[in-house]
């Protein structure tokens, strides 16, 4: 009978480690997921603010128009980056 004690007292242990385990896991996911999102989102304010000051640049003529290929290329990396972010 006291075997039988002991193993019941091991199977809440075990249970207890497997809850805690599993909590933790779910915890990091979501810490790693924020930490994307967040990187995400401070990538995109700096790509606008870029594309913003060369456009006011290439709007007074101080710069060629030439780098819209430049441009639509930042302009898709940020788009994906936002997509698989979301």
């Amino acid at each position: 009978m006291a075997d039988n004690v002991h193993l019941e007292e091991a199977r809440r242990a075990h249970d207890r480690a497997r809850d805690f385990e599993l909590s933790t896991n779910e915890a990091a996911i979501n810490s790693g997921q924020l930490a994307i999102r967040t990187a995400v989102l401070i990538n995109g304010g700096a790509a606008v603010a870029v594309l913003a000051f060369l456009g006011g640049l290439a709007g007074q003529g101080i710069i060629s128009v030439r780098i819209s290929a430049g441009l639509r290329t930042v302009c898709c990396g940020s788009a994906a980056a936002c997509f698989l972010g979301a």
